[in-house]
């Protein structure tokens, strides 16, 4: 209403019915977020149900009213009783194919990301004519205050519909972000359920062969029993392990690494104990992409080590200075100092072989740190790689925690 005024007021006859049209379109496609050839569809339509209602009712008024079609368009109060009956009717239309709940676009698909490219291409129109108007309201001699009016109301309607947009694009990020955290959380859980039907696989195995034991009932079969399942429960144990992170994305995660760890002969620790992952803020999907990534390095690291050597990665989280700090270390072989200096680089990997395939993960991982306001170092020695990371702590939580644990405390 605000640009047909203005156009109206603004452009020489004829372009502004063009401009208005256009403007029609690219609005009505960032507001739907849908293509612009939807929208030119939708305004043809809706110019030809006009014509089409105001045809019919004009014939309809005239048959009744024996007005012919110059009188109706002549007299003011005669055109004003058509308008009403016009606008009435076409409303009572507009409001039955409401309530029909019927899509005329079946198979429309609507995008977040045409929103901003509709936003901007509306801008770059709306510069254009506002630049094309201004000679011709300084040759009309048009009342330049009502002119400057509407500019400035529609730059406030143009910045607000930025920032709904804004806010838009924003909110679909995170829900992504949750999503892939899901997909992430769901592909662990898939691969605990895997690994839990193949223990129960081999359990049954085992039980078997402890039955078939005791009817043989050999000498020493309660001793070779006893010496079975103490092989059996060690190796239960180290096969995969449950760490408490307080993060239930991370659980699944770490579970799944152990179990990586435990194929691979790899002796894998995790203590959380002392600071659970709740004291700290941030997005669950980055999170697990920092620690995967660290991890997997950690993992790649160890296993390029002589076969005889001892394999630990630990991850071990601390409060320091009133700081999160998590702690991941490898036995892998030392990083050289020239290579620390560009470790995080874009593209950098020390493997030799499908070098185009690394160097991104580090650098992915440094980026998702600094974006939380945090920091990572690393140190390398013959004997160990670590990988400190450093948020700021969430103190209302951390307050809590301890509130509840001087409760806990007090109670038993």
């Amino acid at each position: 209403m605000l640009f047909s005024f203005w156009a109206s007021l603004s452009l020489p006859m004829g372009y502004h019915t063009i401009l208005i049209s256009i403007f029609i379109i690219i609005s009505l496609s960032l507001i739907t977020s849908s293509k612009l050839y939807i929208s030119l569809i939708s305004e043809i339509l809706t110019i030809m149900y006009f014509i089409v209602t105001e045809f019919a009712v004009l014939a309809l008024f005239s048959m009744l009213t024996n007005y012919d079609t110059a009188t109706i368009a002549n007299n003011p109060d005669i055109k004003l009783q058509y308008s009403l009956i016009v606008k009435g009717v076409q409303f009572l239309i507009t409001f039955l194919i409401y309530r029909m709940k019927k899509s005329f676009f079946p198979n429309l698909t609507t995008y977040s990301q045409n929103g901003i490219i509709f936003f901007l291409v509306l801008g770059i129109f709306l510069m254009g004519i506002f630049i094309f108007s201004l000679n011709y309201v300084v040759a009309s001699k048009v009342n330049i205050i009502l002119y400057e009016s509407l500019l400035l109301l529609i730059y406030i309607v143009f910045v607000i519909f930025g920032y709904i947009i804004f806010k838009e694009k924003t909110q679909s990020l995170k829900i992504k972000n949750k999503l892939e955290s899901q997909k992430e959380h769901i592909k662990n859980l898939e691969t605990v359920i895997s690994l839990i039907r193949k223990e129960k696989h081999d359990f049954a195995n085992h039980i078997n062969t402890i039955y078939a034991m005791c009817l043989l009932n050999k000498p020493n079969s309660l001793e070779r029993i006893r010496t079975y399942l103490e092989k059996i429960t060690n190796k239960l144990k180290s096969s995969y392990q449950y760490f408490d992170t307080g993060n239930d994305y991370v659980d699944g995660l770490l579970l799944v690494k152990s179990n990586y760890a435990f194929e691979n002969n790899i002796h894998f620790e995790a203590d959380f104990d002392e600071a659970p992952l709740e004291l700290i803020s941030i997005d669950n999907s980055e999170l697990i992409s920092i620690l995967s990534n660290i991890i997997d390095n950690a993992f790649e690291a160890i296993m390029s080590k002589d076969v005889n050597e001892q394999k630990i990665v630990s991850i071990y989280t601390y409060i320091e200075n009133g700081m999160y700090n998590i702690s991941i270390a490898n036995t892998g072989p030392k990083i050289s100092n020239e290579d620390l200096d560009k470790i995080f680089e874009k593209g950098f990997s020390t493997k030799k072989e499908n070098k185009k395939d690394h160097g991104y993960g580090l650098n992915i991982v440094k980026s998702l740190i600094e974006k939380n306001n945090g920091e990572i170092k690393v140190t390398s020695t013959e004997e160990e790689t670590n990988f400190l990371i450093k948020f700021k702590l969430n103190q209302n939580k951390f307050n809590n925690i301890k509130s509840n644990s001087k409760i806990l405390h007090t109670t038993f």
